[in-house]
C-alpha cells in the first residue's frame, strides 16, 4: 500500500464509502424482506412497529397542517406587537409617508380647503375694496382699484396655496409629521388609559371610537410661514380645531382589550408555529421526507398570503377612497403599513423553499445521489490539483474529513440560530445566511481528505 500515489489513495477510500453505503442499503432492504417472512414468534413486535406507523403520521400531518394555517396569523400578529411595543420600528413603517407626493397633496388640499373656510379671502376683499371706493377718489381711480379685486384675491389664493406645497414638501413638515407620528404612539398609552383625548397630541380618539390627526399644528406652521413672507392677512387665520380621521373602532374597551392580546399573542404565537412545524418533523416516520413537505407548505402558505395582501390592498382603498381619503393617499398608506409584513412574508416564502432543497440535496433519491457524487469528484479533483501544486491541505484535511459530521451540524445549528435571533427576518438576512453556510459547507467539502487507509491507527 505504501507505493500507492495520493490519487488512487482518494479514489480507494471514495470506492469503499460507496460500498458501505451500497451494503447498508442492501442490508436494510434484506431486514424488511425478513421482517415480512418472519415466524409467528417474532411478527407481534413488528405488528406493533407497524400499527405505529400511522398514528405517528396522522398526528404529523396535523402537526403540520395546524402550523401551516396559523403561518399568516403567526405573521401578522407578530406585526402588530412589534408596532405596538417598539417606536422606532412604527416610525420606521409610517414615518416615510411624509416625503410620499401622493400623501403630501392629500394633506395639502386639506389645509387648504380649512384656511379658506376659516378665512373668507373673498369677504374680506371685498370690504377692503369697498374701503377704498368709500374715500374720496377720481372716478376713474376708483375704476381702476376695483378691477384690482379678483386679481388680489387669486393672488392670496396661490401665495396660500404655494406656501402650503411648499410646506409639505419641506424637511419642516417631514419633522411634524413624525413629531405627530411620536404622539400617535405614545397615544396608544391614552387609548389604554382613562383620558381619550389630549389638546396636546397630534392622534386623538374620541368617544365615537375615531382616531383622528389633529390639523392645528400643521396650521400653526403654515401661518408663521405665511406671515414670515410678509402677508400679514394670516393674522386672521385662527387657532383651527380640525382634525383629519385616519380610522374607526368598534369602542375604546375592545381596543384596550386588543392591543393586550396582540402583545401578548403576537409574541408567544411565532414561537407556537415554529415548535408545531418541529414536532410534526420529528414525529413523523419519513423525517427527511416530512421536512421537504412542511418547507413547500410554509412556501405555499405565503405565497397565498401575498394574493391576501394584494386583494386587500383593493378591499382597503375601495373602502376608504374617495370619501375618507384619496385615492393616492390610501394606496400609499396600505403599501407603507405592510412593508415590513409584506417583506417578512417574502422571507419566508423563499426560507421554505431553501429548506426543501436542502432536505432533498441531502435525500437518498436518485438525483441528490448523483449530484453529491458529482460535487465530491469536482472536490476531489480540486484537491488532486492541488495536490499537484504542492497544496495539500495534509493532516488539517485528514482531521476536518474525519469531523466533517460535527462540522456540519455546526454549521446548520449557527446559521438556525443567526434565523430565530434575527429580527426583522428579511429576504436578506436569509440569502446571506444561506450563502455563507454553503459556502462554508463547500470550504468544508474542498478541504476534506480522506484519511490515508495504508496508516495504522
Amino acid at each position: 500500500m505504501s507505493d500507492l500515489t495520493e490519487v488512487s489513495r482518494e479514489e480507494l477510500a471514495e470506492r469503499l464509502r460507496l460500498l458501505a453505503a451500497e451494503n447498508e442499503r442492501l442490508r436494510s432492504a434484506s431486514a424488511e424482506e425478513a421482517g415480512a417472512g418472519a415466524t409467528v414468534t417474532d411478527t407481534v413486535p413488528v405488528q406493533v412497529r407497524r400499527s405505529s406507523g400511522p398514528w405517528r403520521s396522522a398526528v404529523a400531518v396535523l402537526l403540520i397542517a395546524t402550523a401551516t394555517i396559523l403561518s399568516p396569523v403567526a405573521v401578522v400578529t407578530g406585526w402588530t406587537r412589534l408596532q405596538l411595543t417598539s417606536e422606532e420600528a412604527f416610525l420606521g413603517t409610517f414615518g416615510p409617508l411624509a416625503s410620499d407626493p401622493r400623501v403630501q397633496q392629500y394633506v395639502a388640499d386639506r389645509v387648504v380647503v380649512e384656511i379658506n373656510n376659516a378665512v373668507d379671502i373673498n369677504a374680506i376683499a371685498t370690504d377692503l375694496f369697498q374701503g377704498i371706493d368709500s374715500l374720496d377718489l377720481p372716478p376713474r381711480a376708483k375704476s381702476a382699484i376695483q378691477l384690482l379685486q379678483e386679481p388680489a384675491v387669486q393672488g392670496v389664493n396661490s401665495l396660500i396655496q404655494s406656501t402650503v406645497d411648499r410646506f409639505v414638501q419641506s424637511d419642516a413638515f417631514e419633522a411634524v409629521w413624525r413629531q405627530a407620528l411620536v404622539s400617535a404612539h405614545s397615544g396608544l398609552q391614552v387609548i389604554a388609559g382613562d383620558t381619550l383625548q389630549d389638546p396636546t397630541r397630534a392622534l386623538t380618539i374620541d368617544e365615537s371610537g375615531q382616531i383622528s390627526i389633529q390639523l392645528a399644528p400643521i396650521i400653526t406652521a403654515v401661518k408663521e410661514r405665511l406671515l414670515a413672507r410678509g402677508l400679514t392677512l394670516a393674522q386672521r387665520i385662527p387657532a383651527v380645531d380640525k382634525s383629519i380621521v385616519i380610522a374607526q373602532t368598534d369602542a375604546v374597551p375592545k381596543i384596550r382589550a386588543a392591543y393586550t392580546a396582540a402583545t401578548l399573542v403576537g409574541t408567544w404565537l411565532p414561537i407556537l408555529v415554529l415548535g408545531l412545524f418541529a414536532a410534526g418533523v420529528l414525529t413523523a416516520r419519513r423525517r427527511r421526507r416530512t421536512l421537504i413537505v412542511a418547507a413547500l407548505c410554509l412556501a405555499g402558505v405565503m405565497a397565498l398570503s401575498l394574493v391576501g395582501v394584494a386583494v386587500g390592498h383593493l378591499v382597503f382603498v375601495s373602502t376608504l377612497a374617495p370619501s375618507t381619503l384619496s385615492t393616492g393617499a390610501a394606496d400609499a398608506i396600505y403599501e407603507q403599513a405592510l412593508v415590513f409584513a409584506q417583506g417578512t412574508v417574502v422571507a419566508l416564502l423563499i426560507l421554505g423553499v431553501v429548506i426543501a432543497a436542502i432536505a432533498w440535496f441531502g435525500g437518498p433519491s436518485r438525483p441528490a445521489t448523483a449530484s453529491r457524487r458529482a460535487l465530491r469528484d469536482a472536490a476531489a479533483a480540486v484537491r488532486r490539483a492541488g495536490d499537484e501544486r504542492g497544496l495539500s491541505t495534509g493532516m488539517v484535511g485528514e482531521w476536518v474529513g474525519s469531523h466533517v459530521t460535527v462540522i456540519h451540524t455546526g454549521i446548520a445549528v449557527a446559521a438556525a440560530a443567526v434565523l430565530l435571533v434575527v429580527r426583522p427576518l428579511s429576504t436578506t438576512v436569509i440569502l446571506w445566511t444561506t450563502l455563507v453556510a454553503l459556502l462554508l459547507l463547500l470550504a468544508v467539502l474542498l478541504v476534506s481528505r480522506p484519511s490515508d487507509p495504508g496508516r495504522t491507527a
